[in-house]
């Protein structure tokens, strides 16, 4: 993710009613961002936010090769978009316990949006009333054999007339880590499941209007629950998979697994009541079958602050949105091949193996079954060692200097990459 994974919002107000208040369209542009070829390009920057307070009413996101309101966006097959979070940290509504680090608009490669809404607004607006300063967190992938200069573009509706305030809760399974990821083993019997979750606490007693999640690939469904009230389930969002004509199965090469081409969103004009202290419980079921690595379980919701009774009855009016018109399920089942695998003998392991700037020392190693196996990081820039496919997954945080160990209990092949550098870091190990 995130939206950051994330990775945005993942959710919509939706509401048909005509807009009473003054809004304009603005567009908004990041910083050049240089994309190598065959690379996921991750970083924080900041981002143009507008210039006066106000109320935002829509989001929607997406990169294209020139600052242009009528710029072509770019396909997947070009630059894909593996996601997007917006934060404003000064923001009046902002704080870590509510939010993660002032998210309040993350997409995925689901593509989400908050589409326009007619009564609700995110309130754009410090403490002290004035505009904050916004940030971008992007990863895109390039899937091309050569670099791309691009740029992020936003494009929100903005109202200067007051709003219906919403506050944004950013939940995530990884509780609000700066890289909230984690791995599915996938070591499991056809059929099996992973399941993560987290306990949250409601920060302010109010009713969730809208909420939509975001999975990696092998996601089947996120749940939300009230544990305060008798483990009440509040909503579900269900991943729903392309069809194998789809692009997101024929982008070459595949540099990581295809995620869900949608996550289904639940709104209630009614809205669904919790109270400041609630333990909301976010859990995350995934496909245990196959290895997923370094994925994310994030729900992004919002919600109508108010007085609720506790443990109120849950509203009439719940909608389930974002189903695709043709779509698979269960999950179907992918495996990523090396981009580029290593020829050559198996070797010995010897002291280790070293990671540079886009190599790894011992491209083909092979260990006995228990064998613990220390990568060594001393690089420019950050890197990771990662599971593409093999017996069992297995990850490394992003890493610019230090190690990372593992121990392999498990035989059989590991086609190993960096994920952040998939077309030029690649490594076998074979465990015997």
């Amino acid at each position: 993710m995130i939206s950051r994974l994330a990775l945005a919002a993942l959710f919509t107000l939706a509401l048909a009613a005509p807009v009473q208040a003054a809004e304009e369209k603005l567009t908004l542009y990041s910083e050049p961002i240089d994309v190598p070829s065959f690379t996921g390009e991750q970083k924080t920057i900041p981002l143009e936010g507008p210039a006066e307070p106000g109320w935002i009413t829509s989001i929607k996101v997406d990169v294209v090769k020139k600052r242009s309101a009528t710029a072509k966006a770019l396909s997947i097959q070009d630059v894909m978009i593996h996601h997007i979070v917006l934060h404003a940290p000064a923001a009046k509504w902002g704080s870590r316990a509510a939010n993660c680090f002032s998210n309040f608009f993350a997409m995925g490669e689901e593509a989400q949006e908050m589409p326009k809404t007619a009564d609700y607004g995110i309130a754009n607006m410090t403490a002290s009333g004035e505009a904050p300063d916004w940030f971008l967190t992007h990863m895109l992938m390039n899937h091309r054999g050569y670099p791309f200069k691009v740029f992020v573009r936003t494009r929100i509706t903005y109202s200067d007339t007051p709003k219906t305030e919403v506050t944004p809760l950013w939940l995530d399974t990884a509780g609000c880590d700066p890289d909230p990821v984690f791995t599915v083993p996938g070591d499991g019997p056809k059929g099996s499941n992973y399941v993560d979750d987290h306990i949250y606490t409601v920060p302010e007693s109010g009713r969730i209007i809208g909420a939509q999640g975001h999975l990696h690939g092998g996601g089947r469904y996120q749940t939300l629950t009230n544990t305060s009230c008798g483990n009440r389930r509040l909503l579900r969002s269900q991943a729903y998979y392309a069809l194998r004509d789809h692009i997101f199965y024929r982008v070459r090469p595949i540099l990581h697994e295809p995620s869900p081409v949608s996550m289904s969103r639940t709104i209630s004009r009614e809205g669904i009541p919790v109270s400041a202290g609630d333990q909301l419980r976010l859990r995350a079921v995934y496909d245990n079958h196959l290895p997923h690595t370094r994925v994310m379980s994030i729900l992004m919701a919002y919600l109508v602050p108010g007085d609720v009774e506790p443990c109120a009855e849950p509203p009439s009016d719940l909608e389930r949105q974002d189903v695709p018109r043709r779509f698979r399920r269960p999950y179907p089942p992918s495996t990523v091949p090396l981009m580029a695998p290593p020829r050559g003998p198996f070797r010995p392991l010897g002291k280790g193996i070293g990671v540079g700037d886009y190599f790894f020392s011992k491209r083909r190693v092979v260990v006995e079954r228990g064998t613990p196996v220390t990568w060594k990081f001393d690089g420019g820039t950050l890197h990771d060692v990662a599971v593409a496919n093999g017996p069992r997954a297995f990850s490394s945080d992003w890493i610019q200097k230090g190690e990372f160990t593992y121990t392999f209990k498990k035989r059989g092949t590991y086609g190993l990459f960096c994920t952040l550098h998939p077309g030029r870091m690649s490594q076998e190990l074979k465990v015997e």
